[in-house]
């Protein structure tokens, strides 16, 4: 158990050569592939699955391994431990969760491979959050592109109505944004505090995002909960191209 724990793969080897059982159990019933998980040690995951180690029935076990292998883009370890366990299904939070560990980092592999096996392209968070406002507001346009091809809902909002183009047009991301706007995303949506994605666009002085939205209808003179525009709004921030833009659509 300590070799698998810490990382010690030579150890390991040495261990599973000489006999010993890759699903041993010690008088607390820990495995070396429990340890070498709650440890980080995927390496030694990789190892002892290979050797015949399985999760057995702790499917919170499972799940930990899964989301972690999502998070840091190992496809070929993601898939081990889905071939070492039960399908996955939309409401199963173990596959959702990888999933949106692996759009947040941009893995379109891993995406993909968890899609195929059974996640849900508009599985949700706690708060509302989705695959696709995971990848938007992380600026990974191919992983975009595959979400909204495996049907994810463009339009889809938090629990504070937020969605993708705003995630997206917050941070900047102005390929995504194209995607959003191509995919029929609702450039007028506003969240529950009345910010549009123009607005948001315009408080982190994302010039270009902001034009745009304005291309594509966006209203110019819409005002949230505290009665701002995109135009106060770029002003306060002394985004003066920015300003001069708005104007020029028509801001007042």
């Amino acid at each position: 158990m300590a070799a698998a724990a810490s990382g010690l793969e030579d150890a390991v080897t040495r261990l599973l050569d000489s006999g010993i059982d890759a699903n041993c159990r010690d008088s607390a019933g820990n495995t070396p592939l429990s340890s070498a998980v709650r440890n980080g040690m995927y390496g030694i995951v990789k190892l002892l699955m290979s050797r015949g180690a399985v999760f057995s029935q702790d499917r919170k076990l499972r799940a930990s391994a899964l989301a972690d292998a999502a998070q840091r883009g190992e496809s070929d370890l993601v898939e081990m431990i889905l071939d070492a366990g039960p399908a996955l299904n939309e409401n199963a939070g173990d596959g959702n969760v990888a999933l949106m560990n692996a759009c947040a980092g941009g893995h379109r592999e891993v995406v993909e491979l968890l899609l195929d096996r059974g996640a849900w392209a508009n599985a949700r968070t706690k708060l509302g959050k989705t695959p696709l406002m995971k990848a938007a507001g992380s600026g990974h346009t191919e992983v975009v592109k595959v979400l909204l091809g495996r049907g994810s809902e463009v339009d889809a909002t938090t629990s504070n109505g937020n969605t993708a183009l705003m995630r997206a047009a917050f941070k900047g991301h102005r390929e995504v944004v194209q995607i959003l706007i191509e995919a029929r995303a609702d450039v007028a949506a506003a969240n529950h505090d009345g910010y549009t994605a123009l607005m948001l666009a315009c408080r982190g002085g994302h010039q270009g995002v902001a034009e745009m939205l304005l291309a594509s209808g966006a209203d110019v003179n819409a005002q949230n909960n505290k009665k701002a525009t995109a135009l106060a709004i770029a002003a306060a921030g002394r985004h003066n191209e920015l300003v001069e833009l708005l104007k020029r659509y028509g801001a007042r």
